[in-house]
């Protein structure tokens, strides 16, 4: 060990590093020694004790600890405060004086303050007067180091302040009250005076921390490195021995390590003697041991080591409250500071904050959420003006704002910040205004602000649960730009977090910086070059404390340039708008080069010119820019870059094959207003896809166009730093080889409903392949019970097709935005009962192949349908909800259709048998169906009352049996990157149930026929956004009831997790049902966190989570279609629908009819039958 002092007890020569006091001992918190001789005076009728020539009581006695908090409060304890025996003087019999009596004194405490000067007042202390085994109480006294009042045979007591060299006197004074009979006989009324005279150390300068440094010993704290070895740690101040943290305890009950923390330390004489070592065993909070056998009070040797182990246990009688705990202790003459921090034992809010990986590291004070980068928009008005000559030049003067474009001849102007007209001239010729133009923040595809995020997690690391009540963002003072955060729950509050090493519960709270404006906290305004910045605090609030942390967030200028950039393909001009993707079309797996021809010109409502400077592609990816007409030509000819011509009916007529782009040298080329339209603009290169080496099945790349904004004199506008104001336009590039697309079969594998009933809220699902293989063995299920229904879908990526209905109708044309189309689903009551067990019974076909022209169904005009095929309407089957109902234990449920009775649902004997029970007694129940059917809502009449709707005609599908119900198809959204969006669609559930029948427990209940204004989508549903994901009105936003509800207690959504969590049996393991749905719960917006419910094994937290769909896997076909809505508030539709929400998931996967048949494509799209392919596009609860 490095020898710090030398073997001298001299204080010349010795080596201390040079510090300045310890924050910890500046704070004055310590505790001090007091070593008095103590007299006690007693005048009363029968005992004078110290009067009228008698001795006093008088003793010397041991120190009492007097605790010194913050340098101006100062504590006496009564289980700290020595026993002190008197006998003779004309007692009655022996005595012993203490702070304790019979008790452990730990609640009797003096409290009082302590000046610069030394004065002392302590009161609230009691004596104990223990004789004779009978205990006594002398209550209320005070310690002064000033006088007592005028005593009755004692009068006055002065007493004296602690003086720096550490001489004190504190003083007592009283009336002796009731004791116990035999005292009182002798000493009730007795006046008594104690005076303690004697000296404290340390000194009050050393308490309060002076200077000095220890010097005859040395101490270092003993520690386990990274590896795991013991080494020691030299002390802050070399005089600080910090122990660690601790919660206050309450009581007996708060015990173990959450309660205290212990540290242990080398002793080191470091003079030539031994010195005096007189630790107690409790000092405050601090408990001490010795150890290797030795003693707390000795005669240290020299250079002779003592180990002490402190622990530090805080209880809410020896701590002052939460904080930082000093007290002092002497190790010889060397005075030490004993440092601990007390927690409260409330829960105790620790934050941590997601990194750019996705990984959560401690929040600090402030939380940067980066720079957003936002395009402007030059605001621009209608003006009259006069046209001048200056210096031979054409200026507008006299500007006024012009009243009515219609009649006056009027020019759009750029405006200043005063509403002036830039650029213009008064008659002498001289500059008007402000020449600065007044921006504001772009609005659509060129200037949509991307907000930046960051997600906070929140844990309890307290002992108990910690309520959060509330999350605000709070603005601060004088700040010239508000609302620019947010902060987003992930979960209702308040919310109720139990202990993390308990629970492993966390809140996470998402912080959310959105500028709306351009200026900053300051006033400042954001400009190319210089952003602006933006302040804000956070505030979690919980019971007793708040958290707040400093949000900043920077709005930078993105000048994106007037542009308008087109790429030219066999279906016409496409318009790129920044930030857009354009994808190449006609990729096939023999496609080597495909290029498609970029042209730009500036928007109609420009001012200035624009010099496009530079064209690039992402470097590395699979695209090349071609800008010169050698580029061009060096590509073979049948893959050579053209530009069509187009027709007056917008078909290709011819294409020009002899391409010279504009070139960009040497200073760039520039683009004027007004100087082109979209027949004339220039051509800057063509996009060349090229395959090369590595095939793949999906490329992505980007484009980006440099430009600079140019002034009337053709000069490029300057930054204020003198530097060429430049500003860039950004398009993605996606290449899918064989996309897909055209006339599919949607394969729907496994369909689910989450019916959230307040009552019994619940996931049915179709069985996966793995659950399905156990219950057939088991006899549980029949091969039967594995069927597929599927559907037709017709994705048109590139908008180039017209697609119609077998009506002839045009349901979308090329170019109207329109991108895919989901054929009408009509599913009615039927009274057939067909031979092919796949065919469900009492069930209509969206496909009948022997059906007349015109009405065979939704597959019309696709290839390779057989002759004689037959395909279902889609009829989900609710296991819940077929006889005998909700509350069944999972041994009486059918949970597969071939456990139940199928019955014809519009039977008037058969419709009673849902609430009787089957007629079949091999069977358990009698099956429930939701009949489904979905057309566009504005065009399918049989989705609509006459009374709603002009041209309604929905009618009771019992009084129109086997009629089609007249519906439309379905327009929709489809990209190539998978996300498909099926908006504002008409969707029906018909059926009777367990409650919806004539003889149900709820009496005579007509069929369930529910109506639904939803969007299916494969994305999160959520509220907003391009396309509107919750049409139906009847969903309450602000109650968030569009999400699924795991475990909040706050919202007013049943809770999924109480009646889904080990709920499935299935051979004597039981599962989860509310797994179903595991891979598609999200607790963010962006649908990047996973949700669920809590188990043994998961770390889900619960709360309340979105549902997502998954995109269209060009690979493998498969897809994920959610969505959601609300029964209406109809009593027909009985307590267990009526304004509940439910969610509806389709899980399949898209058949090519003419693929190949080895990968169950071709014409296996059509069968009813389940087969492997199938299977691996279901979701199972047993995962």
């Amino acid at each position: 060990m490095p020898q710090y002092f030398p073997a001298s007890d001299s204080k010349e020569g010795m080596t201390v590093q040079e510090e300045g006091p310890s924050e910890n001992v500046a704070t004055g918190s310590c505790t001090v020694k007091f070593t008095a001789h103590l007299c006690v005076s007693i005048y009363g009728e029968f005992v004078k004790v110290g009067v009228d020539g008698e001795e006093p009581l008088c003793a010397d006695i041991d120190p009492i600890p007097l605790e010194i908090m913050g340098g101006t409060n100062i504590v006496v304890r009564g289980n700290t405060f020595p026993d002190v025996p008197f006998e003779g003087h004309g007692l009655p019999a022996p005595i012993t004086l203490n702070g304790k009596g019979n008790t452990d004194g730990v609640n009797n405490v003096g409290n009082g303050s302590i000046d610069e000067s030394g004065n002392i007042e302590i009161e609230g202390y009691s004596f104990f007067i223990n004789a004779l085994g009978m205990v006594g109480e002398v209550p209320d006294l005070a310690f002064t180091t000033g006088s007592t009042e005028d005593l009755e045979g004692l009068g006055v007591i002065e007493g004296s302040p602690l003086t720096d060299d550490g001489k004190l006197t504190l003083v007592i004074g009283t009336k002796i009250g009731h004791l116990f009979p035999a005292a009182d006989e002798k000493l009730y009324g007795a006046s008594l005076s104690a005076i303690f005279e004697g000296e404290v150390s340390p000194s009050l300068s050393q308490c309060k921390g002076g200077d000095s440094k220890p010097q005859s010993t040395f101490v270092t704290k003993i520690v386990l490195d990274d590896t795991g070895h013991q080494t020691e740690a030299m002390l802050p101040g070399l005089n600080s021995m910090e122990i660690g943290k601790a919660y206050i305890s309450q009581g007996s009950q708060d015990i173990g390590p959450d309660f205290e923390s212990s540290a242990k330390f080398r002793i080191v004489n470091a003079t030539a003697k031994p010195i005096s070592i007189d630790i107690p065993q409790i000092q405050g909070p601090f408990m001490f041991e010795a150890l290797q056998g030795a003693s707390l009070k000795q005669e240290l040797p020299s250079k002779r080591p003592l180990i002490l182990k402190v622990t530090f246990h805080p209880e809410k009688n020896n701590v002052e409250g939460p904080g930082e705990i000093s007290r002092m202790l002497m190790l010889g003459p060397d005075v030490y500071q004993l440092v601990g921090e007390a927690m409260s034992p409330s829960g105790k809010m620790l934050m941590d904050v997601e990194d750019a990986d996705g990984r959560f590291q401690q929040a600090s004070d402030t939380l940067k959420l980066g720079e957003v980068a936002i395009s402007t928009t030059g605001r621009r008005e209608f003006f009259s003006c006069r046209i001048i000559k200056c210096d031979g030049a054409e200026k507008l003067s006299q500007c006024i704002p012009c009243v009515d474009v219609l009649l006056n001849i009027c020019q759009l102007l750029s405006v200043d910040k005063n509403g002036a007209p830039i650029g213009t001239v008064d008659p002498s010729c001289d500059p008007v205004g402000n020449a600065k133009d007044l921006f504001s923040i772009g609005l659509g595809g060129q200037g949509g602000v991307t907000p930046s995020k960051r997600t906070i997690e929140i844990k309890n690391e307290g002992v108990k649960p910690l309520t959060i009540s509330a999350v605000d963002i709070e603005e601060l003072p004088g700040s010239k730009s508000v609302e620019q955060f947010q902060a987003v729950a992930n979960t209702a509050l308040p919310v109720t977090l139990k202990p993390y090493n308990i629970s492993k519960e966390t809140f996470r709270v998402t912080a959310v910086y959105e500028p709306s404006d351009l200026i900053g906290f300051d006033g400042s305004e954001a400009v190319v070059g210089r952003p602006a910045k933006d302040r804000a605090m956070l505030r979690v609030s919980s019971e007793g404390t708040n958290r707040t942390v400093e949000l900043l967030g920077m709005t930078s200028v993105k000048e994106v340039p007037s542009l308008h950039v087109y790429f030219k393909s066999a279906t016409g001009t496409k318009e790129q708008t920044d930030g857009s993707e354009f994808a190449f079309r006609g990729l096939t797996t023999e496609t080597n080069d495909l290029a498609a021809p970029v042209f730009i010109k500036l928007s109609d409502s420009a001012v200035k010119s624009v010099r496009v400077t530079k064209i690039s592609l992402d470097a590395g990816s699979a695209f090349e820019w071609l800008d010169t007409k050698d580029k061009i030509d060096a590509k073979p000819e049948n893959v050579r870059c053209t530009t069509p011509i187009f027709d007056a009916g917008g078909g290709v007529s011819g294409r020009i094959t002899d391409l010279k782009p504009v070139g960009l040298l040497p200073n760039g080329f520039d683009v004027k207003p007004g100087a082109y339209t979209a027949d004339s603009m220039p051509l800057f290169g063509c996009v060349n896809f090229h395959a090369g080496m590595e095939k793949k099945k999906q490329y992505k790349g980007g484009l980006t166009i440099q430009t600079v904004e140019l002034e009337s004199s053709g000069q490029p506008v300057r930054n204020p730093d003198g530097s060429l104001k430049q500003t860039m336009f950004n398009i993605g590039l996606l290449a899918v080889i064989n996309p897909i697309k055209g006339k599919l079969i949607f394969r729907l594998t496994q369909t689910m409903a989450g019916i959230m009933n307040p009552q019994f809220p619940g996931v049915s699902a179709a069985s996966s392949k793995e659950e399905m293989d156990v219950q057939i063995a088991d006899g549980l299920a029949e091969e039967s019970d594995k069927f597929v229904m599927p559907g037709a879908i017709v994705l048109d990526p590139f908008d180039e097709e017209t697609i119609k209905d077998e009506k002839g109708n045009v349901v979308t044309t090329p170019g109207d935005g329109i991108t895919m189309v989901y054929r009408k689903i009509d599913t009615h009551p039927v009274k057939n009962v067909y031979d092919d067990p796949l065919l469900p019974v009492y069930t209509s076909l969206v496909y009948d192949g022997e059906a007349p022209e015109g009405n065979k169904g939704v597959f019309f005009d696709y290839p390779n349908v057989p002759e004689t095929l037959k395909n279902p309407g889609l009829r989900i089957y609710t296991a819940s909800l077929s006889y005998p109902g909700p509350l069944a234990t999972p041994d009486e449920r059918a949970e597969n259709i071939s456990l139940c009775q199928q019955v014809d649902p519009c039977g008037e004997e058969e419709q009673k048998l849902y609430g009787k029970g089957p007629t079949d007694k091999t069977k358990r129940g009698v099956c429930s169906f939701f009949y489904c059917s979905a057309g566009g809502w504005d065009k399918s009449p049989s989705m609509h009352l006459s009374e709603e709707f002009e041209g309604g005609e929905r009618k009771d599908m019992c009084k129109t049996v086997g009629e089609p119900q007249k519906l439309s198809d379905i327009p929709g959204y489809y990209q190539l990157n998978g996300r498909i969006d099926i908006t504002n669609v008409g969707f029906r559930l018909w059926g009777p149930t367990y409650f919806n029948n004539p003889a149900g427990p709820l009496g005579p209940v007509p069929p369930m026929d529910a109506i639904f204004n939803l969007s299916f989508t494969t994305g999160v549903l959520l509220p907003g956004g391009e396309h509107d994901l919750i049409p139906d009105k009847r969903v309450n936003i602000a109650k968030q009831e569009y999400k699924i509800n795991l475990t909040d207690t706050t919202l007013e959504t049943p809770r999924l997790c109480d009646t889904s969590v080990k709920n499935r049996p299935i051979r004597g393991e039981v599962y989860s049902s509310w797994k179903y749905l595991a891979p598609l719960l999200v607790k963010d917006e962006e649908g990047a966190m996973p949700a669920g419910c809590p188990e043994p094994g998961n770390n889900f937290t619960g709360g309340s989570a979105f549902l997502r769909g998954r995109p269209l896997d060009q690979e493998t076909g498969s897809i994920t279609l959610v969505a959601t809505a609300k029964f209406a508030s109809d009593n027909n539709l009985t307590f267990a629908f009526k304004d509940v929400m439910f969610f509806v998931v389709l899980n399949g996967w898209m058949c090519d009819p003419e693929g190949s048949e080895d990968n169950f494509e071709g014409v296996r799209c059509y069968d009813n039958v389940q087969n492997s392919r199938d299977a691996n596009n279901t979701i199972s609860m047993m995962e």
